[in-house]
């Protein structure tokens, strides 16, 4: 599994590179995720990336991911065929 991370705290190009990143998580020949951060991150580029399949929007927080519902970790379990919901179990 491939992920990528790009965090964007300043003004820039960050439409520019996230679009090449999903473009290669979409040729990608493994399950790949771009998880991502910032404040200068469009909400356009944001609907692009979560509505694909490949982006997982995270908080980024004293130089940590603050993600309090646990998406990055569910989609890691569910790409590598995990059982994120042990409740679940037969």
């Amino acid at each position: 599994m491939a992920i990528e991370a790009k965090l964007q705290e300043t003004s820039g190009s960050a439409f520019e590179k996230l679009s090449y990143a999903l473009d290669d998580c979409m040729a990608a020949p493994i399950p790949s995720i771009i998880v991502f951060s910032g404040r200068y991150i469009r909400d356009d580029m944001k609907a692009k990336l979560i509505s694909s399949g490949h982006g997982i929007e995270v908080g980024y927080e004293n130089g940590a991911i603050a993600d309090r519902y646990e998406l990055l970790k569910q989609r890691i379990y569910i790409e590598l065929g995990m059982n994120y919901f042990p409740f679940l179990r037969p």
